[in-house]
């Protein structure tokens, strides 16, 4: 499949959102990050789901398998270790330290699940979502957007709801999944409709000037909305204050995030400087950079705050320590993956 820069460039910068959302816990920043980059995320991947790829389930279950759950079970793994080993060095208590290790079956990204690796939550909830739509890709686009708002609309009475059973204890995070969905099948309707992802290039820089501005109305109402809905974290089934609002700051950070990123596209076009192959090989590998940078995360904050001098917590919580955390994160990250490259390629089939 061809790949297209903006994507790439969506990609990337969508994880160094991310990593700062990892670090940064306070402000208007990290409201902002995540009111939107999960569903980024999630809209990302139904943009290059294609329904003709796979010709019948075993085909499709083999391949996403294969691409997403082998390579989250063994990053689990390896990220699980690493976890023990900072524990053992660092002289923490190890009670119940294989717990975190049987709960990779469980893959949440909530209530104390996963805690040597947190963002692997993602992996198989976006493996239900493609399971799901899957089954729909044969439906008229009509029909797959009510069947995802009617699917969205389930998953959110299940977390905001009064029930006896606590649905947001499901595995592969169901309730997310459920949640997710609309996100997903906007961004394979969007690319369908427009007839292919080399369509959405052509239909931005037809109209360049206008795109620019709808980037800066969104951006800017992406804030107010962000600002307004309080505390958001999809991973944890926490929607803010509204649900309806939600969604649409969402929505309002992907078309901002997207319309960024067609723009650079077009800035940087027959460029080739460091920052340019940086960010497409970053966006490239933002499967395996999402997968390792949370373990280098939890060294690097403990690092942080031993070399000023200040709590773990006050480097969560401010914008300078954290600057500097994120720094070194992406720079350590990127190194890794970079000398293990060839181990990667090797054992896991990246997700695209």
């Amino acid at each position: 499949m061809k790949r297209f820069d903006y994507i790439d460039y969506a990609k990337g910068l969508g994880m160094l959102c991310v990593i700062w959302g990892h670090i940064m816990y306070a402000g208007l920043s990290a409201r902002v990050v995540y009111a939107f980059h999960i569903p980024l995320f999630f809209f990302l991947s139904g943009m290059v789901f294609s329904k003709d790829r796979y010709d019948g389930v075993i085909t499709f279950l083999k391949r996403r398998v294969s691409s997403l759950l082998i390579p989250y079970a063994i990053f689990s793994v390896l990220t699980w270790a690493f976890w023990v080993f900072f524990l053992r060095i660092s002289h923490q208590p190890m009670d119940e330290c294989w717990k975190p290790l049987l709960e990779t079956l469980l893959a949440r990204g909530s209530e104390g699940y996963l805690v040597h690796n947190v963002p692997l939550w993602f992996v198989p909830c976006l493996f239900v979502v493609e399971l799901l739509y899957f089954f729909m890709r044969k439906c008229t686009m009509a029909v797959r957007v009510a069947l995802s708002l009617l699917f969205a609309l389930a998953g959110c009475l299940m977390v905001r709801g009064e029930w006896s059973y606590d649905f947001t204890t499901l595995p592969w995070s169901i309730d997310v999944a459920l949640m997710a969905i609309p996100f997903y099948a906007l961004g394979n309707v969007l690319v369908e409709r427009v007839d292919g992802l080399h369509a959405v290039e052509v239909l931005f820089s037809s109209h360049g000037k206008k795109t620019v501005i709808v980037m800066l109305v969104c951006f800017f109402l992406l804030c107010l909305g962000a600002d307004w809905n309080g505390r958001v974290s999809m991973g944890h089934a926490l929607l803010g204050k509204s649900v309806p609002l939600f969604y649409l700051d969402a929505l309002c950070g992907i078309v901002a995030f997207l319309l960024l990123c067609l723009s650079l596209q077009s800035l940087l076009s027959g460029r080739s400087n460091l920052f340019v192959r940086w960010l497409r090989w970053w966006g490239r590998n933002s499967f395996t950079v999402m997968a390792v940078h949370n373990p280098i995360k939890g060294v690097v904050v403990v690092a942080v705050s031993w070399l000023f001098g200040t709590s773990s917590s006050m480097v969560n919580r401010t914008t300078f320590y954290a600057t500097v955390a994120c720094v070194c994160v992406v720079l350590l990250t990127s190194l890794l993956i970079y000398c293990f490259k060839g181990l990667f390629k090797r054992f896991f089939t990246i997700a695209g």
